[in-house]
């Protein structure tokens, strides 16, 4: 993600929610997600993370350390998607969305 351009943008109130790739399929590629909710908090805007594929490296213990840094911080988001049938070998196709805040749940 490009923060610099996420933090005009943020600044000038144009931002609802932003959508954070903890695990992109092609690449595996990590979001800064603590730079992320530093800015939700200055701007107040909400959080969704994409860890439809990497969600489950979480669980590991030899991640690159941003990659360690962004997943532990997964708890402090809005909303979440994580696909048991990737990673998590569940034989077939399924996915979830948690919402862990109940004020959140009305805009999923």
């Amino acid at each position: 993600m490009d923060m610099d351009a996420l933090r005009i943008l943020a600044e000038r109130g144009d931002v609802g929610t932003v959508v954070a790739t903890l695990g992109t399929t092609a690449t595996g590629s990590v979001d800064p997600l603590p730079e992320i909710l530093a800015l939700r908090e200055k701007h107040g805007f909400r959080v969704h993370t994409d860890a439809a594929y990497g969600g489950y490296f979480g669980l590991v213990d030899n991640l690159a350390e941003n990659a360690r840094s962004a997943f532990s911080r997964i708890v402090d988001v809005d909303s979440i998607v994580i696909d048991p049938h990737k990673h998590g070998l569940q034989p077939y196709g399924c996915g979830c969305v948690v919402v862990p805040r109940s004020e959140c749940r009305q805009l999923v």
